[in-house]
């Protein structure tokens, strides 16, 4: 399940570095196989990602619930996270919510501060520069949240050759992003040196196509113009006029 997990994480973050996740098809075809061995390997195979992307994560709350979940799970493992920048709903959900003491990064601990005026739990990387807006009191040991397997839950911006072997770490739409990035590549390299188990929990803002038909049904619009799509012609409106712009094309709302 491990390397159906790693190959999920390398689809997932291809080609994202507009922030969108690729739309993929799977072919899984047993006959392919060339003897009764490999058909069942990749039965094995097949039926590993059917079940991992079934049980994928469908809104932020239900994310924040496997976050929670994997720390009650392992009570005696190193756990670390990493998530989105910006996404600061969702970390802010993982704080309120985990069991375990959540510490952030100093720098994200600071987005926090100056954005929203929250103090939270931070440690310092042994090269970062002091953040005067953070309360001191709230700061954690880089050291012992290296040697920590029960307390903390705290997310991790580097040097994952640090980790403990054998832990876990769960990437939530977080950088790196893919293969495009530099980082990507030591990131994965030395999760699996560590023998860490990478747990991917992402939750796209994209709507499906009936949750597209319920916000179109709410608005009850007289002019739709469906954007960001690949298909925006799929998008109808019943109840008024729809409008396909090309690039390059101006509107002028009155």
């Amino acid at each position: 399940s491990k390397g159906v997990q790693m190959i999920q994480y390398q689809i997932n973050t291809l080609n994202s570095s507009n922030g969108q996740t690729p739309f993929i098809t799977i072919f899984a075809y047993l006959n392919e196989a060339k003897n009764e061995q490999e058909k069942e390997d990749l039965a094995l195979v097949i039926a590993e990602v059917f079940k991992q992307r079934i049980q994928g994560v469908k809104n932020e709350v239900e994310l924040t619930e496997r976050v929670v979940k994997y720390q009650k799970d392992n009570p005696k493992r190193q756990l670390t996270f990493n998530t989105y920048p910006t996404n600061v709903e969702r970390i802010l959900r993982i704080i309120s919510d985990s069991p375990r003491k959540v510490v952030l990064h100093a720098k994200r601990a600071e987005l926090l501060k100056l954005a929203l005026k929250q103090d939270v739990p931070y440690y310092y990387l042994p090269e970062d520069e002091k953040i005067d807006a953070l309360d001191p009191n709230l700061e954690i040991s880089y050291q012992d949240l290296l040697k920590d397997d029960h307390q903390y839950f705290w997310q991790v911006v580097g040097h994952y050759d640090q980790l403990q072997k054998g832990g876990l770490y769960i990437h939530s739409n977080a950088e790196p992003l893919g293969d495009f990035d530099p980082a990507y590549a030591p990131f994965i390299e030395n999760i699996e040196k560590r023998g860490i188990e990478l747990i991917t929990l992402r939750c796209s803002g994209h709507a499906d196509v009936a949750e597209l038909k319920e916000i179109i049904a709410g608005f009850e619009p007289k002019i739709l113009a469906p954007v960001h799509t690949l298909h925006p012609e799929l998008e109808e409106n019943p109840f008024g006029e729809r409008i396909l712009p090309k690039r390059g094309e101006v509107f002028t709302l009155s």
